[in-house]
């Protein structure tokens, strides 16, 4: 009896503390790893409702826009730059001087009439929907707030269905249409 006394009055084993710290090191990795898809996550659904933001500011400014007055005219400007800032701009004839689209998406000779830091910066990628081949960089809207083709110096504004955003491993697929 006397030896079970003294055992316990000895405190732990080495064996029994390497035990507990492994432990204590599986859980803060795991929840590392789960904070960090977590903060993904999160960024992944922001940039995708800054995209949804944009498209309708762009949507209901070419609509209003009565500078582009036939079908095929670009009204309104969605671009992505290579600096992560998306820009919405609007072509507007009837001011003096005219303000004409960018060239490309990071001109900065024009000032857009809305913009927003994309979350996540430049480890956020967007593609086009289906697919991670080829990066997305704009849409050009006609008054009736369509998407209609138009090209840059760098890029050619396609018509595409909707964006895969992509931030961590994973991605988040986001329909112009049915998305927003």
């Amino acid at each position: 009896m006397s030896h079970t006394r003294q055992r316990n009055a000895q405190g732990f084993t080495l064996v029994e503390v390497m035990v507990v710290v492994a432990l204590l090191a599986i859980v803060a990795g795991m929840g590392t790893y789960f904070s960090v898809d977590f903060l993904h996550k999160a960024q992944r659904r922001e940039a995708r409702d800054q995209f949804s933001m944009g498209y309708r500011k762009a949507k209901s400014m070419a609509m209003r826009n009565v500078s582009a007055l036939t079908g095929n005219e670009v009204a309104t400007l969605v671009c992505l730059g290579s600096d992560q800032v998306l820009r919405v701009y609007v072509r507007d004839d009837t001011t003096s001087p005219a303000t004409a689209l960018p060239t490309s998406c990071i001109s900065t000779g024009i000032t857009p009439v809305w913009s927003a830091q994309i979350a996540g910066g430049s480890a956020t990628t967007v593609f086009h929907a289906g697919g991670e081949t080829m990066n997305w960089s704009c849409m050009a809207l006609n008054r009736w707030g369509r998407s209609v083709a138009h090209s840059l110096d760098s890029s050619t504004c396609t018509l595409p269905d909707g964006l895969r955003i992509k931030r961590g491993s994973t991605y988040l697929e986001m329909s112009w249409l049915s998305g927003l």
